[in-house]
């Protein structure tokens, strides 16, 4: 799920992106093809080099199959190849952490400050700074005892996935419901086809989120019940004005 969650944030930062149409339609295209051919790729390398027990206690299979087959250099060279790829998301992730509150203080459900762009540089500032605050402020839970670096970078992605698996648990349960309450806007085929999928989907996802144990599901369900009030709060404050 961590491999895929978040392909359809590619849309967010369109605003921020020369020839939007196309450079999002072809970025999200091609990121999602080669991710899955080098994610079944190297899948399958590290299952053929090395043992299942040994794959389940790693915290770094890649890096040890090709130490194992390539000598000591090759899997430094590994490791620090999957560094530049953290550093290649990191990037991608502060479009997604600025435009996001941008764009809902834009549309009034959010504290309008998070709304207001830098008059120079013309980006999101104020929620750039936020939002990464909030992420470094997770770091914190390295300090808590007990903890070691693999845990606390176990639970925030744990933690991120949940939250990615809301929107699509909703997205599932629209389109069940567009798909019956508008019958004659598709053809029954189609109808029918949509009904299944969105069957199949909402399963799938609830037992992701089983999936990713019981402390994620509790933290993140404290999360998104925390936000009730604030939607409440800007949704009336939006509708009174």
């Amino acid at each position: 799920m961590w491999a895929y969650s978040g392909i359809e944030s590619a849309t967010v930062p369109a605003e921020e992106v020369e020839a939007p149409d196309s450079t999002i339609r072809s970025g999200t295209l091609l990121g999602y093809a080669l991710a899955t051919l080098i994610f079944l790729l190297s899948a399958t390398a590290v299952v053929g080099v090395l043992p299942n027990d040994a794959i389940a206690s790693s915290a770094r299979p890649v890096e040890m199959a090709v130490r194992q087959v390539l000598g000591d250099r090759a899997g430094f060279l590994v490791s620090i190849c999957a560094v530049c790829a953290s550093i290649g998301v990191l990037n991608g992730w502060t479009l997604m952490v600025g435009r996001i509150p941008y764009s809902a203080a834009e549309d009034g459900m959010f504290f309008r400050r998070l709304g207001r762009l830098h008059p120079r540089y013309g980006t999101p500032a104020t929620s750039l700074i936020i939002g990464t605050a909030i992420a470094s402020v997770l770091l914190l839970l390295y300090f808590v005892p007990g903890q070691t670096t693999l845990k606390v970078f176990t639970f925030i992605v744990l933690l991120a996935n949940l939250g990615t698996l809301f929107p699509y648990l909703y997205n599932a349960a629209a389109a069940l419901m567009l798909a019956r309450r508008d019958p004659d806007a598709w053809p029954a085929p189609v109808r029918r086809r949509m009904q299944a999928m969105a069957f199949v989907c909402f399963a799938f996802l609830v037992w992701s989120t089983y999936g990713v144990g019981q402390e994620v599901v509790f933290w993140g369900f404290l999360v998104l019940v925390a936000g009730v009030p604030l939607y409440i709060w800007f949704k009336t404050t939006a509708r009174s004005a």
